[in-house]
């Protein structure tokens, strides 16, 4: 009695464990299946965005290496070349709809001849930067120090500002580099407030920012030497496998570079190259010229640290700060409250550049790959294009939303694969044992047929010797009896044994229909993938003719916004001009008039003379021959003339 209660525990604790993870795992894998697995967009727990189509290239360069881009608000890319290790043709370029370069604003600016004076005066001599202002004009800052080795060229660096209503030079500021900079100055970046005709300006070899009036054209240097603006000896950037080095192993030490101004010009940014910090600083401190230098830096504001070496900034109209991230391959974003993330990565972000916002939302950058060329490689190791590159903001958080979505759905797949897995393993268990305890009992089960048998002989034995031992024959019948209570009992037992296996062997089934059902809704998850995708290709065509169309109708607002405001300018100057020229006919009839009263006085005067003259000649006359009973005539004789 006691064997077979042990039998029963051994047996129910397991079965229940397994029915109750069975009936649990069949509740999630039916509420899965029910469409919680599927997020708001119908994307399966399997899909993952096209990352490729995150960043989206825009232009390659075989041997160009850019590094300023500007985009205006009507969609032109303008890219600058500056001569670092090739003479670039061209300097500056207008990136055309084809894919091709134009020199910009004419193939006359792009033809210096590699000489000082005149030449470099009227061309691009080593294009840096490029920026286009809130009012839409394209400035180009020329740093004017060609390969940044043989020091400042005469007449080289400048400012300048166009017109990309017309395509012309609206102001060019010449600097004096003996006065202004240094020989060895780099002008590296720089941003123009137009509303205050001030632009800032980066030497990231001298360490320094220039604060340039634009009205006036006065300049003059700030923060020189402040542990802000000066390269930290201390860090030896790693950009792609190696340490940023040049060719005979020493680390570079570039000052301040990336420069960006806040949205209302109040605030602006920067870092050097050589170190991982972003700084801030007032800009009514930088323009007071009765700020001493102790006062402005006790005005800057460390940011933190940006967790790479970066090049090019952009502050869009949310305070959400890009960086080009050259350690990183990436377009890093430093978010209002300080938080730094990765905007997008991507093996072909080569030492990204310079970055800029187009009108269609998307942030641009550009490649230069400075690592891989003299001075800082022996020889030229660039194996693939140059790029100009850009990215939406609004997409990568849709994507990164997406992503997040999938990693959870497949997690809880994951998870729910798992519970699968254990339950089947349980029922296994759980059928070993049945299988064992079925063994058991057959085990026993031929033990009571050796006794029946043995039984039986006895019987038999004594029937033969029942005259002899009536005793001996009753104790073998009570033993033939009691081993057939055994027996009975015996396969009672391999009856319940063979049940039970029986129920594990059901429950083996019920796992794998439930395996099978797992593999199905994963088969159905790859399908729906696919489906997203394809959802997502043809959603992004009707997109693209979306903003083709409504960008076409904005340029030709803008057209008709700029062809009536020119009509209003003409309508003006004509106003004026014809209020001049009334003012003009009126000021030469008043002169007519005044010269009509001088000419009558005058006339006055020469008469007045005359009889002047006539009465002394005649006191003359008089004194020499004096008539008869005559006086001589005095002065106070002579009429008295009316001026």
């Amino acid at each position: 009695m006691s064997y077979r209660t042990n039998t029963v525990l051994r047996m129910d604790w397991p079965r229940g464990l397994v029915t109750a993870a069975f009936v649990t795992a069949a509740i999630w894998l039916l509420n899965g299946c029910s469409g919680r697995l599927v997020d708001g967009h119908g994307q399966a727990p399997g899909f993952e965005p096209v990352w490729d189509k995150l960043v989206v290239e825009v232009a390659a360069f075989d041997g160009k290496q850019p590094t300023g881009v500007a985009v205006s608000k009507k969609g032109r890319v303008f890219v600058t070349f500056p001569w670092w290790s090739d003479r670039p043709n061209p300097s500056v370029a207008e990136l055309m709809p084809d894919g091709t370069l134009q020199p910009y604003p004419s193939a006359y600016w792009n033809q210096w001849d590699g000489k000082s004076g005149p030449s470099a005066l009227r061309g691009f001599v080593c294009a840096q930067a490029a920026y286009v202002d809130h009012n839409d004009f394209l400035w180009v800052l020329d740093a004017g120090n060609p390969r940044n080795q043989e020091g400042v060229v005469t007449a080289g660096p400048k400012l300048f500002k166009f017109n990309l209503a017309d395509n012309t030079i609206e102001q060019v500021y010449y600097f004096d580099h003996k006065r202004d900079f240094t020989r060895s100055s780099y002008l590296s970046d720089f941003r123009v407030d137009s509303d205050r005709s001030v632009a800032y300006i980066t030497d990231s070899a001298r360490g320094t920012i220039y604060v340039v009036d634009l009205k006036t054209r006065l300049t003059h240097h700030v923060l020189l030497g402040d542990p802000s603006t000066t390269a930290d000896a201390g860090v030896i950037a790693t950009v792609g496998s190696h340490e940023w080095k040049d060719f005979v192993g020493l680390v570079p030490q570039v000052n301040v570079s990336g420069i960006e101004l806040s949205k209302g010009g109040d605030w602006l940014y920067y870092h050097t190259m050589s170190g991982r910090r972003i700084y801030r600083v007032p800009t009514d401190v930088l323009r007071d010229p009765r700020m001493t230098e102790t006062m402005r830096s006790a005005a800057i504001q460390d940011l933190g640290p940006t967790g790479s070496v970066v090049d090019g900034m952009w502050l869009d109209g949310e305070d959400n700060l890009y960086m080009a991230a050259i350690e990183r391959d990436a377009i890093i974003v430093r978010r209002p409250n300080g938080a730094i993330e990765t905007f997008v990565a991507d093996p072909r972000l080569k030492w990204p550049d310079s970055l800029a916002m187009g009108p269609d939302g998307y942030v641009y950058f550009s490649t230069s790959m400075r690592h891989l060329r003299p001075p800082y490689r022996l020889v030229d190791e660039v194996k693939e294009p140059y790029y100009i590159m850009k990215a939406s903001p609004e997409k990568v958080a849709r994507a990164n939303v997406t992503r997040q979505i999938a990693d959870e759905k497949q997690a809880q797949a994951a998870w729910f694969a798992g519970q699968a897995g254990e339950a089947e393993r349980m029922a296994k268990i759980l059928a070993d044992q049945a299988e064992q305890q079925r063994q058991e009992a057959q085990a026993r089960a031929d033990l009571a047929k050796d006794a029946e048998q043995s039984a039986k002989q006895s019987a038999k034995a004594h029937e033969q010797t029942v005259e002899k031992i009536e005793d001996a024959a009753e104790r073998e019948k009570q033993a033939a009896d009691h081993a057939e209570a055994l027996s009975k009992l015996a396969q009672k037992q391999a009856t319940e044994a063979t049940a039970a296996a029986d129920k594990a062997l059901e429950a083996a089934a019920i796992a794998q229909r439930l395996a099978a059902i797992a593999t199905e809704k994963a088969e159905q998850t790859k399908l729906a993938q696919a489906q997203a995708n394809l959802g997502a290709e043809q959603a992004e065509l009707a997109r693209r003719e979306h903003e083709s169309a409504v960008a076409e109708a904005e340029r030709a607002k803008l057209a008709a916004a700029e062809a009536e405001r020119l009509a209003k300018s003409l309508r003006d100057e004509a106003l004026k001009a014809k209020a001049l020229a009334a003012a003009a006919e009126q000021d030469a009839k008043d002169r007519m008039a005044s010269a009509e009263q001088l000419r009558l006085k005058a006339l006055e005067a020469r008469g007045a003379a005359a009889l002047a003259e006539r009465i002394a000649v005649d006191a003359e006359y008089a004194e020499i021959t004096p008539a008869t009973g005559s006086q001589p005539i005095g002065v106070a004789d002579v009429p008295a003339t009316t001026e």
